[in-house]
């Protein structure tokens, strides 16, 4: 910024008493509200020029265009021709107040025409204002989030080491792409465009910062939660609401299920089952639910429509398992009569299955030892189960009157799958083809999964080890490409193997548990 002399050279023989006049060039700013780099106005200061000897002062403000521009101001008071010191120091804030970013001090002859002269009597020259900002920074740790317009924290020291509190717009930015990127948008203000790392540098009168990196995010998921111990949960389709099975040592819903209004967060119903309720499964006309009951070693089946408890019947082992229970539970589409299981013993001695059961019956195929504990049907006459030992195998079956018979083993990465619709994902990532079981990809992720069958997308859960938080992850089912990565407030420690039962709900919705806690997810971008 610089000082413009005005006219110059009025020679005289007395004094007058005149209006001094004085030009600024005001610099460009970043952004239309204005002021020169960092200077939104400017205090000018005749020493001793009142009538009494005392200083005498005025402010002006730059106007609110960004562009570098020259004004002519006219002191308000007159004063007599002569020989002054004159200040004018450039101030932050409108006003003549804030902070001063720079400065100028100069020996100047008012000529009787109000023109300024410089000592010798000459027109007076340009003279460059003295900047007090001598270091910027950009301010660690703050969060940018795609898509939001971000005001930038800077800080900035003047010579003698004090902050210096700069205006609005003042500064200027660099962005260089990373692994993310970002533009400056009109106000200055960040706003980033994809998710990762970028460079920022930032610049104030000539003076420039260290090139920073920042991380972009994404926008947090908006959840809401039933703070409630459960063991397992499923999705009603046809009222929109969860069921979720209760332990024993619940006060108040212990030995039962629960009905859960996503809506509104709340439990609606409750229906006594029995002994230690734990793996759900629900028939695709939401007519019926079956529930494991570890503490009576059987399943039980509810009549969702009268909301009552039905019959039991037991589940039976073999000499590898003697006290088994239902570990996972699967039923056969468009049939709710029938049910297929997975059996775990008490002892962790060893695993069974699938045993298909019709109306409670045992039928008379059923696969044997280590053969799944995850299950799930890709057709009324298809059946897949998983197994997570190492190395982790999928058992593709096929289903009939007799049970399920199994027709071929894979080995996988991952042994604990779910299905959705000719689907099947195993909690590696890989996807498989439920009739052929051919690999039809890998998702980006390891955790529990949903599917949208509509939308075409894939839901995960997962862990960011940057930020150490956990997330959503979002994914094209067709072309297994990421579409997102969503962080989720409020979830600590390491949840991967505790956040269970991801389910999609209504339009838009995502819910998931802990032992716990219930979650819901209800604004997701890309959901």
């Amino acid at each position: 910024m610089v000082i413009i002399g005005c006219g110059g050279n009025g020679a005289s023989t007395g004094p007058a008493f005149v209006k001094p006049k004085i030009s600024l060039a005001w610099g460009s700013r970043a952004f239309d509200i204005g002021g020169p780099g960092s200077a939104l106005s400017a205090v000018i200061v005749f020493d001793r020029a009142g009538s009494h000897g005392e200083d005498l002062s005025f402010s002006v403000d730059r106007n609110v265009a960004p562009g570098a521009y020259s004004q002519s101001y006219t002191f308000p008071t007159s004063i007599s021709s002569g020989s002054y010191l004159m200040h004018v120091r450039f101030q932050a804030q409108a006003g003549g107040i804030g902070d001063v970013v720079a400065y100028l001090d100069a020996s100047v002859i008012v000529d009787r025409a109000g023109n300024l002269d410089n000592a010798n009597g000459k027109a007076l020259g340009n003279i460059q204002a003295t900047g007090t900002i001598v270091n910027i920074s950009i301010v660690s740790g703050q969060s940018f989030v795609v898509g939001t317009p971000t005001d930038i924290q800077i800080s900035a020291w003047g010579t003698s080491g004090n902050y210096l509190a700069l205006s609005p717009g003042s500064v200027t930015y660099q962005v260089t792409p990373g692994s993310g990127s970002a533009t400056i948008n009109g106000k200055g203000q960040f706003v980033g465009q994809t998710t990762g790392n970028v460079t920022l540098t930032a610049t104030v009168d000539g003076i420039s910062s260290f090139p920073d990196p920042v991380n972009i995010t994404n926008q947090p998921a908006t959840v809401s939660t039933l703070n409630q111990p459960t063991n397992s949960m499923v999705y009603n389709s046809g009222t929109g609401h969860f069921w979720a099975s209760v332990p024993g040592t619940d006060p108040h819903y212990g030995n039962s299920i629960i009905e859960i209004d996503p809506a509104t967060q709340k439990i609606i119903s409750s229906i006594p089952v029995g002994s230690e309720p734990n793996a759900l499964a629900i028939s695709d006309d939401s007519s019926t639910l079956y529930v494991s009951l570890t503490g009576a070693n059987a399943i039980r089946r509810v009549d969702l429509n009268a909301k009552a408890a039905g019959m039991q019947f037991a589940v039976t082992g073999n000499s590898f398992a003697t006290d088994p229970y239902a570990y996972a539970l699967a039923v056969q589409p468009g049939n709710p009569n029938v049910v297929a299981a997975t059996l775990q013993d008490h002892n962790d001695s060893g695993s069974l299955g699938p045993q298909l059961y019709n109306n409670g019956v045992p039928l008379p195929h059923a696969l044997g030892i280590y053969e799944g504990t995850s299950i799930g049907f890709t057709s009324p006459s298809t059946l897949w189960s998983g197994m997570d030992f190492s190395p982790a195998t999928l058992h593709q079956c096929t289903v009939d009157a007799n049970g399920a018979t199994e027709i071929q083993t894979i080995q996988a990465t991952g042994g604990v799958l779910k299905t959705f619709g000719n689907n099947v994902i195993v909690n590696t990532g890989q996807m498989y083809d439920g009739t052929s079981g051919t690999l039809l990809g890998t998702f980006s992720s390891s955790g529990d999964f949903t599917m949208d069958l509509v939308k075409g997308k894939t839901y995960s859960t997962g862990w960011d080890f940057t930020t150490s938080q956990f997330e959503i992850q979002v994914f094209d089912t067709s072309t297994f490409r990421t579409l997102g990565s969503y962080p989720v407030p409020n979830i600590v420690g390491f949840p991967n193997s505790n956040i269970l039962n991801l389910s999609r709900f209504g339009a838009n919705g995502l819910a998931f548990r802990d032992t716990n806690t219930v979650y819901f997810v209800t604004a997701l971008p890309n959901q």
